[in-house]
């Protein structure tokens, strides 16, 4: 131990702050792929002994064109499976044991240097669109929103002023999109409603799936109107469209989870009316048709989440 007062020494015979690139103090050469495609080839280096975290940053900004070596955050290779461990080095002190050898090396490029993270969470959020799979902005400057999806249900809508640092389940996918232009000027009787697909299993159950939507309803629409509405928007070819059926969904705590069928002259605003969708995700559109890409068989009911409600389903005309 050094004398009271007396920083430790941190000088390059201090293990503190090494990454064990390699594993002797031969120089030999060291391999850098992204974190974000393990599996595609990046870059090497000659790497000597035991060099610093710090060092091998630097090395690693040099051959990036970067300014700043704080940004780059390094993760060691699982040795046995031959792809990134799941954390980053985290405690640059420890050394690896010899027989988890490896010169493979994954680097991220981050925002913020790595100094200021220990406050700071890591999300994951995927960016989306109700049918596309591949997403482009409609200008550079566009509006998006963040919110969470759950059992394929919208469960939170993100203000622009709330903190996330509640964010921690796993099994919550956070999402981003696009605000679409007509979202963002509404009637006083227009209502921004959350939309989700459904498949029922047995009378009285259901089953959640696919990607849920935002949607925006108009005050005198009739559920005729809305279906046509929604078939443009996910462009389903007619002959399939008519199948599907348009329901109200609604559920609480000490409520009965209600499910309503709505016929074509039904005001589909009336059942959504006053609410407020940053306070309020417990009330959905459903679409209700077969999952043609995840069709459930009867071997699967047992471990499927299957959603009960009232048998004495209403018809609203």
């Amino acid at each position: 131990m050094p004398p009271r007062g007396q920083k430790k020494s941190t000088q390059p015979g201090d293990r503190r702050h090494q990454v064990p690139t390699t594993f002797n103090n031969r120089p030999q050469v060291v391999h850098f792929r992204r974190l974000e495609k393990p599996n595609e080839d990046g870059f090497s280096l000659e790497m000597s002994g035991m060099l610093t975290y710090e060092d091998v940053t630097k090395r690693i900004a040099s051959h990036l064109g970067l300014d700043d070596p704080r940004i780059i955050r390094l993760t060691l290779q699982n040795p046995h499976f031959r792809h990134p461990k799941s954390q980053p080095i985290r405690d640059k002190s420890v050394a690896i044991p010899y027989n988890e050898k490896s010169n493979f090396l994954y680097y991220e490029v981050l925002t913020t240097p790595l100094q200021e993270l220990p406050g700071s969470k890591t999300l994951n959020v995927t960016f989306r669109h109700a049918i596309k799979d591949e997403v482009d902005l409609s200008h550079p400057n566009a509006e998006l929103r963040l919110f969470e999806v759950q059992d394929h249900k919208i469960r939170k809508i993100y203000s622009l002023t709330e903190q996330l640092k509640g964010i921690c389940n796993p099994y919550w996918t956070l999402c981003a999109e696009e605000i679409p232009e007509e979202e963002k000027i509404l009637g006083p009787l227009d209502r921004l409603i959350y939309v989700c697909h459904i498949d029922e299993a047995f009378p009285g159950q259901f089953r959640q799936y696919g990607k849920p939507f935002f949607f925006v309803i108009h005050g005198w629409e009739t559920a005729a109107a809305v279906r046509m509405c929604i078939q443009m928007k996910l462009q389903i070819p007619g002959d399939e469209f008519s199948k599907w059926k348009l329901k109200y969904y609604s559920y609480g705590k000490g409520q009965q989870t209600k499910v309503l069928s709505l016929g074509d002259n039904a005001i589909v605003s009336r059942f959504f009316q006053g609410k407020n969708l940053y306070e309020n995700c417990r009330e959905y559109l459903c679409l209700e048709h077969f999952d043609r890409q995840n069709p459930l068989r009867k071997t699967d009911v047992a471990s499927a989440s299957l959603v009960s409600y009232s048998f004495s389903e209403l018809i609203i005309f």
